[in-house]
């Protein structure tokens, strides 16, 4: 959650908001944190404030499935509140982060796996493309 808030910090022209959320029946047990994270951007058309995922993520423990991470990604990205149906995406997994973009659920990788700590520019690299190019909402 914290490398999220750092990559999208409120300004005076953008506002986020970021959730942790638990999917019922998609949580173990023993699992004390939330698998799906959704990231909400605000905007104002027409002097009114609303909503929408820009970015959806699957994050799971060392050890946990990297094929199951995904199809719950592409779960969570087929229910996604926006007319287009496209969103980014990412399924993290231990040190492991991969990329996606999602169209209706199905999704397309825009990396492969990277490091956390080896692959530290790539991933900042693509959190801020992804920022500055967001994918349409119609």
């Amino acid at each position: 959650m914290a490398i999220l808030h750092w990559f999208y910090t409120n300004t005076a022209t953008e506002q986020y908001s970021i959730t942790q959320e638990e999917s019922l029946g998609e949580t173990s047990q023993g699992e004390s944190r939330a698998d799906a994270i959704v990231l909400r951007i605000f905007c104002r058309p027409g002097g009114s404030f609303y909503g929408y995922e820009i970015l959806v993520g699957e994050s799971k423990k060392l050890g946990e499935g990297w094929l199951g991470a995904e199809d719950q990604l592409s779960r969570h990205c087929s229910g996604v509140n926006i007319d287009s149906g496209q969103v980014y995406g990412f399924v993290h997994v231990g040190l492991h982060l991969q990329l996606y973009k999602a169209d209706k659920g199905v999704l397309t990788p825009q990396t492969g796996r990277l490091h956390m700590r080896n692959d530290v520019a790539a991933i900042t690299s693509w959190f801020q493309w992804m920022k500055q190019n967001p994918l349409p909402t119609r």
